[in-house]
């Protein structure tokens, strides 16, 4: 609930500043398919997906990801995150399988080509003034980095700033700014993109609210611009600040 606007909404009738993206950007931000959407308008550059909405018809979702799409795919939840409810797909039994678990949490779906890449993440901090982070790199230990991955095993690394390219690392950069504009964003988010092998880019998602403890790739990110965590704090209640005083500043 604290990603997806509605607290942002409460405290806006409460006329209270707060950390982070504002309603509009937070909704989009959390439902994966509308990101997508977005994101795609934008001319950010993305994995193939098709959507699925429970009630329609399956067995045409099907066939448009056995025609759009190559195997493996991952079916997402379009309103869940640290990788709740995400299945790996080999083969159309399995993708069955997996919309039909995807929907215990959600009724829109979100079916993407598993692309076999690094995971480098950047992030993102400012109002109308945006700020990118040198990318770091997620160096995993397993081959899905599910939510027992993330929270659980410790079976991650992460090496910053990541040793890519420079000029991919721009590209990314880039590429984070313009998503984080494109929803309207504010404050902070991280976005995660994939590299594959032979130097694609891809995003992979945008997060609005990225973790914060002292060991998360958010602000050890930030740690190697320069800021440190303290500072950080501090610089996110200043821009909290700042556009609680836009907002009360518009004349409707």
């Amino acid at each position: 609930m604290g990603e997806d606007g509605s607290v942002q909404g409460f405290l806006e009738i409460l006329k209270m500043p707060y950390v982070g993206t504002n309603i509009l950007s937070s909704s989009v931000a959390m439902d994966k398919i509308a990101t997508k959407h977005v994101l795609e308008s934008a001319g950010v550059p993305l994995v193939p997906y098709v959507t699925y909405v429970e009630g329609s018809d399956l067995d045409a979702a099907v066939a448009e990801v056995n025609d759009k799409l190559t195997y493996p795919v991952f079916v997402k939840p379009a309103n869940m995150g640290s990788s709740v409810g995400i299945s790996k797909a080999e083969d159309e039994a399995a993708l069955r399988s997996a919309i039909d678990f995807a929907l215990k949490y959600d009724s829109r779906i979100l079916i993407e080509t598993g692309v076999n890449a690094r995971e480098i993440e950047v992030g993102i901090l400012g109002n109308a003034d945006v700020k990118t982070t040198l990318p770091g790199e997620v160096v995993k230990d397993v081959a899905f980095y599910d939510y027992d991955a993330k929270y659980i095993d410790n079976k991650i690394t992460m090496d910053i700033p990541a040793h890519i390219d420079s000029k991919i690392m721009e590209e990314m950069r880039g590429y984070a700014e313009t998503a984080f504009r494109a929803i309207g964003g504010c404050g902070l988010s991280r976005c995660d993109f994939f590299l594959t092998e032979d130097g694609h880019v891809y995003l992979n998602e945008l997060n609005t609210m990225p973790g914060f403890t002292q060991w998360s790739m958010y602000p050890l990110l930030w740690e190697n611009m320069g800021l440190a965590y303290t500072d950080l704090v501090e610089k996110l209640v200043e821009l909290a600040k700042e556009m609680f005083e836009k907002r009360e500043s518009h004349l409707i």
